[in-house]
C-alpha cells in the first residue's frame, strides 16, 4: 500500500524503488511488481544531518548510482541518504540552509553520466552538483521555482550526453 508514492526507480536488475512519500518508507518490488522490501519510517530531523539515518520525512525522490546504491531526497529533513540496495543505510548528506551542500526542500535527484549527482535544491532556487562521493562542486540558479508551496516540488533528470533538465511546476 501507498500514501502519494511520488519518486520511483528500476536498477540494473529491474528491481523496482518507490518513495512511499507519506508512510515515510522506501518499498522495494522485483520485475514483476511483487513486493519484496520496505524500509524506512517517520523521523523529524529539522536541521539535516546524520541523527536518524535510516528514517524519513517526505522522501520524494531516487537515484542509483553504477554500485547500484540507491540515493533518496529526504525532503523535509533537508538531506540526501544513500542506501544499499537491501535497505542498509550508508550515508546521510546535508544539513538545512543556504550554503554549499546545505538544502532547503530538496526535490528532484540525478546521476549524470560522469557519475556526478544533481540535486533539486527547491526552496534556494538551485540546483546543486556534487561529485560520485557527494563532494560539492558547483551550482547554478532556477529562478522558476518561486516560492515555498507544497505545489513547487520539481525533478531532475541528465541525459545521455549529459545535459541537466528541471521540471518547473
Amino acid at each position: 500500500q501507498f500514501n502519494e508514492p511520488w519518486g520511483l526507480a528500476v536498477d540494473k536488475d529491474g528491481f523496482v524503488y518507490v518513495a512511499d512519500t507519506w508512510n515515510h518508507r522506501i518499498q522495494k518490488f522485483d520485475n514483476d511488481l511483487r513486493f519484496m522490501a520496505k524500509w524506512g519510517g517517520f523521523g523529524e530531523v529539522p536541521n539535516g544531518g546524520d541523527r536518524n539515518a535510516g528514517l524519513f520525512y517526505g522522501p520524494r525522490s531516487i537515484a542509483i548510482d553504477a554500485e547500484g546504491n540507491l540515493f533518496i531526497t529526504d525532503t523535509g529533513n533537508k538531506r540526501v541518504q544513500k542506501f544499499a540496495p537491501d535497505g542498509r543505510s550508508l550515508g546521510v548528506y546535508g544539513t538545512s540552509g543556504r550554503d554549499k551542500g546545505q538544502f532547503a526542500e530538496p526535490v528532484g535527484i540525478a546521476i549524470a553520466p560522469n557519475g556526478e549527482f544533481v540535486v533539486a535544491d527547491t526552496w534556494n532556487r538551485r540546483v546543486q552538483r556534487f561529485d560520485a562521493n557527494f563532494q560539492y562542486i558547483g551550482e547554478f540558479p532556477v529562478l522558476g521555482w518561486a516560492g515555498n508551496g507544497l505545489q513547487n516540488k520539481p525533478y531532475i533528470a541528465v541525459s545521455p550526453e549529459g545535459d541537466i533538465l528541471v521540471t518547473d511546476p
